[in-house]
């Protein structure tokens, strides 16, 4: 299977997305994808392609520098009166974006199953 049709596969939220439209996102991911990723490649790129895709629509509803997109993880939420609190971050340390989406935990969770050991002697 190609990347596009496991992102059709693995992405139905981005169904109205053109074959170009994805094929262009496709290109931008993948030198964020290694080929260590072996058999799961294909798949590593349509996860963070959809990640990317999910990234842009949290900038186009919340804006650049919306919480949603710049701020920590959340830590505390209040339903009634909704109250949230982030984590904090020092200075120079940000987020790791993956953490904002689906796409990007899946992404991260396969990256580590393709983990290359380095034994030494």
């Amino acid at each position: 299977m190609d990347a596009l049709a496991t992102f059709r596969a693995l992405a139905p939220e981005f169904a109205a997305k053109t074959d170009e439209e994805v094929n262009t996102m496709i290109e931008i991911a993948k030198p964020h994808v290694t080929v260590r990723f072996g058999s799961f490649y294909e798949q590593a790129l349509a996860y963070y392609a959809a990640h990317l895709f999910a990234m842009l629509g949290l900038v186009s509803t919340a804006g650049s520098t919306g919480a949603a997109v710049v701020s920590g993880d959340v830590i505390n939420e209040k339903e009634g009166d909704l109250s949230r609190s982030y984590a904090q971050y020092s200075t120079g340390k940000r987020p790791n974006q993956l953490d904002r989406t689906y796409y990007g935990k899946e992404f991260k969770a396969l990256s580590r199953k393709c983990l290359i050991t380095v034994m030494v002697r």
